[in-house]
Parts: C-alpha cells; structure tokens; sequence
C-alpha cells in the first residue's frame, strides 16, 4: 500500500513547502499584473501557506520546534539586518505564529541548554552553528548586493545555491561521519529540501520573466 506519510514523500512535501513560499513570494512582488484572479491566487496560496505552517509546528512532534525557531531567528535576522525581507504581512504573521510554540517550548529548550553534552557542543560547533551562519549571510548578502528581484545576478546566485544545496543533499551524511558527528539530526533535509523548492522555483520563474512568458 502506498504510503503518503514516508520519508521520501516527506522530502517532497518539504521541497513543495519551499516552492509555495517562493510563489507567494513572487507573487507579491508582481506588480504588472493585479488582475482578479492573480489576487485571488496570491490570497488563496497565503492562507494555504499559513495553515500548512500551523499544521507543521503544532501537529508535528518531531519538526514543530525546528520550524518555529527556524521563523523566529529569520525574522530577529530580518529586522536587525533587512527589514525589507519580512516586511510583507505574510512573512510577519509566520512569524508571530511561531512564537507560541517557541514558549511553550522554552522549558525543554532551556532543559537541554542545561544538560547539553560534550557531542552536542561538538555538533553545534563543527556543523550547525557554521551551517547556520553561512545560510544567513548569504540570504543577508544576496539582498543587499543584488537587491533586484528579477535579474541574471539573481539567477546566477540562485543557481550557485541551487549546486551547493545538491552536493549537501549528496554528501551531507559523508560530511557527518569524517567529522565525528554523532547526533541525529534527521530535521536537517527537512530544513534543506524547502530551500531546495524555493530556489528551484525562483529559477523557473525568473526564467519565464526573462522569456517574456509572464510578466512581473
């Protein structure tokens, strides 16, 4: 019996999670074309957006959390470093949709801050704080060097993204063993395989605007 729930369908889900942001994204950024039925669209994704978002983070045990936490240091990023990019009320209320979460997990955060070990601290310093950083200067830089939304430095950028998310897909588990680390950290495709979406979405609508397919 096929089984929608497994892993690799996950990964999909995950990916097409990614895809969805970046139209709606798109979407709102459009300004040619505010026709009734693109609003309707634009309208109709942001509400899917927000209800698969409260589905994720309350109703999934395993990546609620990883999710919440996810929006909330984004958007501290966003407004300490560019306001621009959480400036739109969608973004905003992922964000405060979050935040409950995050409270009503503080007592198990600040627990395993408490008792972290020797190989957490390992993994945080060789892998995830580093993995983290470097997302977020790259976002921060992409948006203050290319501040374009539609140009071919945005597409060469998300190609760039593109090739090196496909190699962590690839090798990330190689990576994990040459470096000693000894966590499970199974929320990480989860994290990578919407950004996976989003840029290969950004890629095929950049492409439709540079073919003169759609207009922006």
């Amino acid at each position: 019996m096929l089984n929608l729930f497994n892993t690799n369908y996950q990964y999909f889900y995950a990916f097409l999670y990614g895809a969805i942001i970046k139209i709606v994204d798109d979407l709102i950024d459009f300004k040619n074309d505010i026709s009734p039925k693109i609003k309707f669209l634009t309208y109709f994704l942001q509400i899917l957006l927000v209800l698969i978002t409260i589905y994720i983070i309350y109703f999934n045990k395993d990546l609620g959390i990883y999710l919440s936490l996810l929006f909330i240091l984004g958007g501290i990023v966003g407004l300490l470093f560019a306001p621009s990019i959480i400036n739109e009320p969608i973004w905003i209320s992922l964000i405060l949709i979050s935040i409950p979460k995050f409270i009503i997990e503080i007592k198990n955060i600040i627990n395993y801050i408490k008792n972290i070990n020797k190989n957490d601290i390992h993994d945080i310093l060789i892998f995830l704080g580093p993995s983290i950083i470097i997302s977020i200067l790259f976002a921060l830089l992409e948006d203050k060097l290319i501040p374009e939304d539609f140009s071919n430095k945005k597409i060469l950028t998300r190609l760039v993204q593109i090739i090196f998310i496909i190699l962590f897909i690839l090798f990330y588990k190689n990576f994990m063993k040459i470096a000693n680390i000894k966590g499970n950290y199974f929320f990480i495709p989860f994290v990578v395989y919407p950004h996976f979406g989003y840029f290969v979405t950004s890629i095929i609508i950049l492409t439709l605007i540079k073919l003169n397919l759609i207009e922006a």
